[in-house]
């Protein structure tokens, strides 16, 4: 079996996130797509990765995407947030590592099987929380039901993923490291 490249994505090849599907609950839509469109949904996450806001820069500023980054180093800040692994380069910034974190290629497949759910003809959610959320809604009622929206969540810019939405928040909240 060969690797079916993928461009413009964190996730360089479909059957990476094939591997991470494998070991998850709840990927069928996934498993049912065609490649044409875990390609096309993996390059929308990841543009939805890029769209955002990050502490820090990128690790090279002449990197297509927003990840590596680096951050400037706080004298005051003695601690680790790596847990034993810091780097700094010649400018005194420090990085954990030159690769994409695997918290981001992880989002960036978790997004892109949410998209894969949101735009399949299959899908049978009669509400759809994260365009609801988008479009600025923070709570409804119908007849018995209601729902309210609120937290980080509601404060996402385009992922239909909450759990990408989380594994990426720490990125925007990295000011430990900032002076």
């Amino acid at each position: 079996m060969t690797d079916t490249p993928v461009t413009d994505s964190y996730l360089a090849t479909i059957e990476l996130a094939d591997a991470i599907f494998a070991k998850r609950l709840g990927a069928a839509s996934w498993t049912a797509a065609s490649s044409a469109d875990k390609a096309k949904a993996l390059q929308m996450a990841t543009a939805s990765i890029d769209s955002q806001t990050y502490t820090g820069m990128k690790y090279l500023s002449t990197q297509a995407r927003q990840f590596p980054r680096k951050y400037p180093r706080d004298p005051e800040v003695t601690a680790d947030p790596w847990g034993g692994v810091i780097n700094y380069d010649s400018y005194g910034y420090v990085y954990e590592s030159t690769d994409v974190p695997d918290d981001v290629l992880l989002a960036c497949a978790l997004e892109a099987l949410a998209l894969i759910d949101y735009y399949s003809s299959s899908s049978t959610s009669p509400i759809d929380e994260a365009d609801l959320i988008a479009k600025g809604v923070k709570s409804f009622s119908l007849g018995k039901l209601s729902m309210s929206f609120g937290g980080s969540f509601a404060l996402q810019s385009g992922f239909r993923s909450k759990e990408a939405f989380d594994l990426l928040d720490k990125y925007v909240e990295c000011s430990v490291l900032i002076t």
